[in-house]
């Protein structure tokens, strides 16, 4: 318990490091973020006060990828983004690693298990426990549990935080700036590795908002990277999931077209079939 608390402690501090005493209580940082290139920005303009760029703010990998977000300077370096090759088509780079279960308790989960047992997984990459856009993603994909099981798909969370964080931060009420007991796991990726091999790594500090959607063959079939003020949709999530598995029932034969939803009519993958669905539109 001591170790939780430390833990949570620690990622407090770093979300504070985001609000010093000249902003505190009245805007947040994040709204003081602006989301333009260095170069868009005259030289002889005095920078806007900022607590990201305060001198007496402490440092944190939250900060500094903020930091960059002001600045312009986001590049991934090449450790971050290995090769450059996209993982689309590919199969999943496996790990093994401590997560938080559904039952609080720590233990080892790996990714090719899951898909071996024939299930595909949707892991949904995010920068730190105990801040701002990241449990409103989180409770909103605990909410959609059941739909993405029943479409074949778990559910697994990832950041860079400690697995005890991650106890802490489900220990924790919402009301209180937790997220409370989760229906999936957090997986722990202290050392970042998991996120370097899934590109999510940004300026070696967090991961960005990554979702990756392997199927049960352990093929990446979908891979989306949202950056940190940006979150993702459930409801698309769901949609990609069961695109999915509708091609992987017809056996590829019938593809999904844009904007395709349940029930709605799919396309023919040849020739001919385009020529059909395409008539049939609407003007």
């Amino acid at each position: 318990m001591a170790a939780c608390l430390r833990a949570a402690r620690l990622s407090l501090r770093q979300m504070e490091c985001l609000i010093t005493p000249s902003v505190r209580g009245r805007s947040s940082p994040l709204s003081m973020v602006r989301l333009l290139p260095s170069s868009s920005v005259s030289s002889s303009s005095p920078s806007p006060p900022s607590a990201l760029s305060s001198p007496s703010a402490p440092s944190s990998p939250f900060v500094s990828a903020f930091q960059g977000l002001v600045s312009g300077k986001r590049a991934f370096s090449t450790a971050d983004s290995p090769n450059g090759l996209c993982l689309v088509t590919r199969i999943a780079p496996d790990f093994t690693a401590d997560a938080v279960m559904p039952n609080g308790e720590i233990q080892k989960v790996t990714l090719s298990e899951v898909y071996r047992s024939g299930s595909g997984v949707v892991l949904l990459f995010y920068p730190l426990d105990f801040t701002f856009v990241c449990p409103s993603e989180i409770l909103a994909f605990n909410a959609a549990v059941d739909e993405f099981e029943a479409l074949g798909f778990k559910v697994w969370g990832v950041s860079v935080d400690s697995a005890y964080t991650h106890q802490a931060w489900t220990r924790t009420a919402p009301a209180e700036g937790g997220i409370g007991q989760l229906r999936f796991p957090l997986v722990s990726d202290l050392d970042k590795t998991i996120s370097r091999k899934f590109h999510s790594l940004l300026n070696n500090s967090v991961a960005l908002r990554t979702l990756a959607i392997v199927d049960k063959t352990g093929t990446v079939r979908h891979l989306t990277v949202n950056d940190l003020p940006l979150g993702r949709s459930v409801e698309e999530a769901l949609r990609v999931c069961e695109m999915i598995r509708e091609v992987e029932k017809n056996g590829g034969k019938q593809v999904c077209p844009a904007n395709w939803r349940r029930g709605e009519k799919m396309m023919h993958a040849s020739f001919e079939g385009v020529k059909n669905y395409l008539g049939q539109l609407k003007n």
